[in-house]
């Protein structure tokens, strides 16, 4: 039994290790592509901005462009960009402020303006967090107060020692390494950070999630991320689009097609965070 869970664990790794995303344009034509979620790798976010170019044309097209104009505003404020080392990667930070509208305008020398927009969600509220140790790994009970959300999950210490997910659900580790838990990864200058996504219509107000992570000691903090729905649109179709096994195989065509960039490709959207932090003695 061992071995087996060993050869469907080492099967979930390999599927959910990081991910490349080709610049190309399905179009037929060179549009800029952008690819920003706001607050999902904490307070300082990041937008990587490329030349999508079309298909059968060199990869390396799409870092050559020229900036004509390129601003981020919050309410109509603009946020300060900082140039990141990796080309074409700028920082900024919002605000986290719920409800609070996050706009994009970005020109590029012979191409359409490109624009998008996303408001912040509301944050996660829990009535009730539990953990109970077990001798190899947690399990907690969440209760939830606010609405159901899309949300990411990732689960901490004061060493930002990140836990494994195993189930959001009561099962025997086998069910839990077989189950649809869905993990989604963001690369950002070189750090590749991993996350379990839930989707709202698995989470029913007050109801309860239980999952297991390593066992521990002392300060132990849960991460919960809302989503908004251009982020969840655009996480969950490239899950999907990475977890197509018949695509891998060539019998499929690939399914990555979400985008709520106007006269662009790729994604300008918020996330809200609500950090738990327990004590296991």
């Amino acid at each position: 039994m061992k071995k087996l869970l060993y050869i469907v664990a080492a099967l979930f790794l390999l599927t959910a290790c990081e991910y490349e995303f080709d610049v190309t344009s399905p179009v037929g034509e060179t549009r800029m592509f952008v690819e920003s979620i706001s607050g999902i790798t904490g307070a300082k976010s990041y937008i990587n901005v490329k030349k999508a170019v079309p298909v059968g044309q060199a990869k390396s097209d799409g870092s050559s462009y020229s900036l004509e104009s390129f601003t981020l505003t919050q309410d109509g404020k603009e946020l300060a960009l900082t140039k990141e080392g990796t080309e074409g990667t700028f920082s900024y930070v919002p605000e986290a402020i719920p409800g609070s509208r996050l706009e994009l305008r970005l020109k590029a020398r012979g191409m359409e303006e490109i624009r998008a927009s996303s408001l912040m969600p509301a944050p996660i509220e829990l009535e009730d967090v539990k953990c109970e140790p077990m001798e190899d790994r947690l399990y907690w009970d969440l209760s939830f107060k606010s609405e159901a959300q899309n949300l990411l999950l990732f689960i901490d210490d004061d060493h930002f020692h990140w836990f494994n997910i195993y189930s959001i659900a009561e099962n025997s580790m086998l069910e839990a390494l077989a189950s649809q838990l869905k993990t989604v990864n963001w690369l950002v200058e070189d750090l590749n950070y991993s996350y379990v996504m839930i989707d709202k219509e698995s989470i029913q107000e007050n109801s309860h999630l239980i999952f297991g992570s390593s066992a521990a000691t002392g300060k132990i903090r849960l991460h919960l991320i809302s989503l908004s729905d251009e982020a969840y649109g655009y996480l969950n179709a490239r899950y999907n689009r990475d977890n197509n096994f018949m695509a891998l195989l060539g019998l499929s065509p690939p399914n990555f097609a979400y985008s709520n960039v106007e006269n662009g490709f790729g994604v300008f959207s918020a996330t809200t965070e609500s950090v738990f932090e327990i004590t296991i003695e």
